[in-house]
Formats: structure tokens, C-alpha cells, sequence
């Protein structure tokens, strides 16, 4: 790329003030040229401005020859990966994205567990990543997978100065708009580097200063369940209390990553806890279990999950039918919940699905979004949109096939697809048709309350920093994997009066090893308050202790 600016006097004299006489109107024209040209050594085409301004006395007419030479720097990517440029770039072109996938993902977890981010590591020597872990990177030599990695770090720490420069805000259809410059490559960015962005322009923002005491009833809560009524005025469950608590401090979530580690603390009425962190955090998993349940109207289960039929069977999704002022009041109190774990990194143990993240993301939809909610539907669109291939042609489509333009949502209620739907029979002609809008309508379904979700959300963390994010790792970083890592846990790990080498700490990570991961999830639920590892390692401590005691005690767990 080059640019020429054209500095024009004005048309008139009279346009000059003393303040201004020499401010000029500039004109930049800019030259895209491919580097396949340039090294093909071909002459870059010429243009006339006469085809850019008009020509009166005042205009220009200039006719510019660019001459571009290809020099390699001194100090590049063929230096400091050894092999030449060329080789260089056949070597990249046997990468797909599912391995660079893969690499970033190992890089991701290395940096999270290490503690550290990619201007701390060095392209001058080689990582230690377990490359045979992934399936897509077994067929790469170790050189090369090391060179690769190398080339991912290079990247990102070119990119990491240059995001400040993105305008998020703004949507531009251009393909050469920096925003959608960057949904093409943040896919190469590791988390770290968003995160780091993401903490520092929290923390230099206007916080809310002050903490709320929250006073929740248990007993409420298990009347309810054992009514087996569903809570739609927020009264009865701790999530609805938790709501009418805080729905009048709207900015209480807004507050300082670290600096303001819990936005409220949480006291049972009746209980004798006292809040130093763990009764939060029991909180927040007690209102999560709520809401994947039928204690609450706003989220459901999946068709995927009611007929344990296809993959993400453990899903649940909004309900399309949570259309009362309160449904969409409380929907905005989760935005509000999932704003405030963006801002200080305290998960949310919700199984929700892709549809939900990216339409909250503000990202396109596809039929594999559709086949994780409801795997059989896409199995009959595209075995109506396919029915050739079985043998049915015009003639006895409608003898197999019996639908009118209608199809039925996740909650159960049926939705026209089109004017008069019901009385539009789906003919041979007219089913690409039928399986499109059917797509459409169960993708779209619940859009109303994602959008109350989305309000919610964006009162406490604004826009731009939310799409530096993809929608898993959003996903990830407001609910956290469901799986616990071992390794992980242990290098978050810190001993006291006792060591990592003494037998009875061996035999405790030997147990833990082979617990299945619902019990590492209430193991950490007993000592953490939470069923999910955090996603900021650094930010949290697990400590293992040992008592002088002659063994005839239980263990015990503090949660602060």
C-alpha cells in the first residue's frame, strides 16, 4: 500500500483568513498493488486525477507512475524462522485453520497456566507445548509446529498495539473497515492479549464505589420447588430475590477489575455464615441451577436436551414464550450477571447454546447453530430439501410430504411462516422455500429476549470490548470450561505446612485424578464456593493446607 496527498488551494482568495491562510483541503488517493504483482515485477497501472476533479482553472491534473521495489528486511520472519521467505510461505500454506485452531488453543492454555502473556515469550526459543494432543497437528513435525507457534506469537504481538486504533462501535459494510478487518483475524488472537486490553480499560474507566449487602431466603425458594410452581414474579427464588434486590442499583456490576473483587455480598436469612467471598459464590451457582430449571420461565431446555437426541444434549436456550414485562426484566438482570462476570471474572455455570452467544455477539447464524439446539429438525429440512435423491419426484411429493408453510418453536407454540401459512400447502416447487423460512424462524426464535439479555449487558460492559471476543471464547470466559483440569488446578496451587512432594499431597491429586468431572466439580464447589475453574488462573488461589491433628477430624474448606 501507498498513498499520495494532495494539498489544494482553495478556489477562491477570498476563502483565506489571517487565522487559516495556509490550510489547505487534502485529498489522499489511495493504491492497493498484491504482492504477487510486485514480485512478478510488473508495471503497476497509472491513472489520471482528471477522472477524480473537475477540470476548471483551480483543479489538478497529475497523472501518477508508481515505482515499487520488493526488498525483503533486514531483520524478518525469514531471519528469525530460518528457512527462506518462499519456503516460508509453502510451509504456511499446508496450515488450515482447524490446526491453527489447535495451536492457539495450547498456546492459550500455556499462557493462562504460566502466567504470562506473548510479550513475554521469546520467538528466540522454541515452546513447550504438547503438540500430540491434537489430532489435526499429528501429521506436522515438531520443528515445524514449534516454527508456527512462533509465527502465532510474532502476530499477536503486532496486532496487541494496534487494536486501540479499532472503532467497534461504528458498522461499516466496507471490507476494508478496521473493525472488519478484525472479525476475519481474531480468531489468531489469543485470549490473553483481548484480556489484558479488557482489564486495563476497565480499570481506567468510572467505577461504582460501595458494596451492597443482598438478604436472600432459602425457604422461599424450597417452598417453591416443592410446589412445583414456576417463580414468574421473581418472589420466591433466590434469583428473583437476587433481582428485586438489585434491579433499582443498575451500575452496582460496574466496578474495577481485581481492585472490587465481589459487586455484593450475599447473607441466607436464618444462616450464621458470614460473607468473605464463598456465600457469593454459592449464590451465583444456586442461581444458576434455578435457571436451568423449571423453577424459573426464562430459560428451557433444548428439543436436543428433551429427547436426549444429537450433540449439546446438556443445553438449555431462552424461552421464546418469557414475554411478560417481568420475563424481559429479569432476562436484562442476566445480561447484568454475565456483564458483571465479563468485568471481574466470577463464572456463571450456564450450558447455554452457540445461537445464544452469537445472537448476543451480534454474529451470523448457520444450520449447524440450528443442529446443536434441535438436531432432528435439520435432519427432516434436509431430507425434505433433498427428497430427489430418494426417488420422490412432483408427482408424489405431496402423498409423502403433508405440511403447510407453519412449524412449531422450542416452547411448543406454532408460528406461520408467511401470510395465510396454514393454508399454504409445502408442494415440490415451493420446499427450498418452506425449509428456508422453517431455518430461519427456529434460528430467530427467543430474538426478542436475547435482546433484553443484550440490554442488560451492555449497561455494564460497553460494546467494543465485548467483540474483541469470538462467541466461544465469550462463552468461556463468562461460564468456564465444564471440564476441571488437574494440571491446572495444580499450578494454581500454593502448600502450607506441607509439601508438593510429601506422600499424603501425591495420594490427594492421585484421588482427584481419577475422580469423574462431576466430582472435581463438587470438590471444588466444597472448597471454592464455585463448580467450574475460574478462567483468570492468576486472579485465584487454591491452597492446600494440613493440620496438626491426631486424623480424627473431617477435612475442612474456607471459601474466601
Amino acid at each position: 500500500f501507498f498513498f499520495l496527498m494532495i494539498r489544494r488551494p482553495p478556489r477562491s482568495t477570498h476563502c483565506i483568513s489571517s487565522a487559516a491562510s495556509d490550510v489547505y483541503k487534502r485529498q489522499t488517493i489511495y493504491y492497493r498493488a498484491t504482492s504477487a504483482e510486485i514480485l512478478a515485477a510488473k508495471t503497476l497501472p497509472t491513472f489520471s486525477l482528471e477522472q477524480l476533479y473537475d477540470t476548471r482553472d483551480d483543479s489538478l491534473s497529475i497523472t501518477v507512475k508508481p515505482k515499487c521495489k520488493l526488498s525483503l528486511p533486514s531483520s524478518g520472519i525469514d531471519k528469525e524462522f530460518k528457512p527462506s521467505f518462499e519456503d516460508f510461505m509453502e510451509e504456511s500454506k499446508t496450515f488450515n485453520k482447524e490446526a491453527d485452531m489447535d495451536i492457539l488453543d495450547l498456546l492459550n492454555n500455556y499462557l493462562m497456566t504460566n502466567k504470562k502473556t506473548v510479550s513475554d515469550i521469546s520467538c528466540k526459543s522454541n515452546l513447550v507445548l504438547p503438540f500430540s494432543t491434537k489430532s489435526s497437528l499429528t501429521k506436522y513435525t515438531e520443528e515445524v509446529l514449534n516454527r508456527r507457534s512462533k509465527v502465532l506469537v510474532k502476530f499477536n504481538k503486532i496486532v496487541k498495539d494496534s487494536l486501540k486504533y479499532i472503532d467497534f462501535e461504528t458498522v461499516s459494510s466496507s471490507e476494508y473497515d478496521l473493525y472488519n478487518c478484525y472479525k476475519r483475524i481474531k480468531d489468531y488472537i489469543t485470549v490473553k492479549t483481548k484480556d489484558e486490553i479488557v482489564v486495563n480499560t476497565i480499570n481506567s474507566t468510572p467505577a461504582t464505589k460501595g458494596k451492597v449487602e443482598c438478604v436472600l431466603e432459602r425457604h422461599k425458594a424450597y417452598l417453591l420447588k416443592a410446589s412445583g410452581l414456576v417463580d414468574h414474579t421473581g418472589e420466591y427464588t433466590l434469583y428473583g430475590q437476587l433481582w428485586r434486590a438489585l434491579r433499582d442499583k443498575p451500575t452496582q456490576f460496574r466496578k474495577h477489575y481485581k481492585a472490587d473483587k465481589f459487586p455484593f455480598s450475599v447473607r441466607f436469612r436464618g444462616d450464621g455464615g458470614v460473607d468473605a467471598g464463598g456465600l457469593f459464590r454459592e449464590c451465583i451457582d444456586e442461581i444458576c441451577q434455578e435457571l436451568q430449571s423449571e423453577l424459573l420461565p426464562l430459560l428451557i431446555p433444548t428439543p436436543n436436551n428433551k429427547m436426549a437426541h444429537g450433540q449439546y444434549r446438556e443445553k438449555w436456550m431462552v424461552n421464546p414464550s418469557a414475554s411478560q414485562t417481568t420475563h424481559l426484566e429479569m432476562l436484562g438482570f442476566l445480561g447484568a450477571l454475565i456483564g458483571m462476570s465479563f468485568r471481574l471474572s466470577h463464572l456463571l455455570p450456564l450450558n447455554l447454546t452457540s445461537v445464544f452467544w452469537k445472537q448476543l455477539m451480534g454474529e451470523e447464524l448457520n444450520r449447524n447453530d440450528l443442529k446443536t439446539v434441535d438436531a432432528y429438525c435439520v435432519q427432516c429440512l434436509e431430507d425434505i430439501a433433498n427428497i430427489e435423491k430418494k426417488g420422490i419426484d412432483a408427482t408424489i411429493f405431496e402423498s409423502v410430504i403433508c405440511e403447510s408453510f407453519v412449524t412449531r418453536l422450542s416452547d411448543g407454540t406454532e408460528k406461520e411462516l408467511k401470510k395465510n401459512g396454514k393454508e399454504i400447502m409445502v408442494t415440490f416447487d415451493n420446499r427450498h422455500e418452506y425449509v428456508q423460512l422453517v431455518e430461519k424462524a427456529r434460528l430467530m426464535e427467543g430474538s426478542k429476549q436475547i435482546e433484553a439479555v443484550k440490554e442488560g449487558l451492555l449497561r455494564i460492559v460497553p460494546q467494543s470490548l465485548i467483540k474483541l471476543y469470538s462467541w466461544r471464547e465469550l462463552e468461556i470466559k463468562i461460564c468456564g470450561k465444564p471440564t476441571v483440569d488437574v494440571e491446572a488446578l495444580k499450578k494454581m496451587t500454593s502448600y502450607d505446612n506441607c509439601k508438593e512432594s510429601d506422600t499424603a499431597v501425591k495420594y490427594f491429586w492421585q484421588v482427584l485424578t481419577e475422580f469423574t468431572d462431576e466430582e472435581r466439580s463438587l470438590y471444588l464447589r466444597f472448597v471454592w464456593g464455585r463448580s467450574r475453574m475460574p478462567s483468570y488462573s492468576e486472579s485465584h488461589t487454591h491452597v492446600i493446607y494440613f493440620t496438626n491433628s491426631s486424623g480424627d477430624i473431617l477435612p475442612e474448606a474456607h471459601t474466601w
